[in-house]
């Protein structure tokens, strides 16, 4: 996985969400780990991301993705990492107010059971 260009972060030597990194870096590699799964997901065979403004190189929009800023950050309610950019609603898998979850949670856990919780719904399972 090809990683992005730097850019400058506001606090020096400590991530969004609070985690010491090293001088060169701009996101601690927890939340590069949600940040870089988030995009990757969604991005085509070419490595193209598609905004409404239009395509964009993946590396430019993990640029921008990052100068706009990774929070806000939290930790998963389901598998304890960090979850960046607010995190995903993981109902229902976790039922409790204000819980999030990460990317990769959201797509194993949450996604599935909501799938499952409509099927049965209708009757279909």
């Amino acid at each position: 996985m090809k990683k992005s260009k730097k850019t400058k972060v506001t606090t020096p030597n400590k991530c969004a969400c609070g985690s010491p990194i090293e001088t060169d870096e701009f996101i601690c590699d927890e939340c590069a780990d949600d940040l870089y799964y988030g995009i990757y997901r969604n991005i085509s065979s070419d490595m193209k991301v598609y905004t409404m403004e239009g395509e964009i190189d993946v590396d430019d929009y993990i640029e921008i993705v990052i100068k706009r800023g990774i929070g806000p950050v939290g930790k998963c309610c389901i598998c304890g990492k960090n979850y960046i950019r607010g995190g995903n609603n993981p109902k229902p898998v976790n039922m409790e107010n204000g819980a999030r979850c990460c990317y990769r949670c959201n797509d194993e856990y949450v996604l599935p059971a909501r799938i499952d919780e409509t099927l049965n719904k209708c009757g279909k399972i």
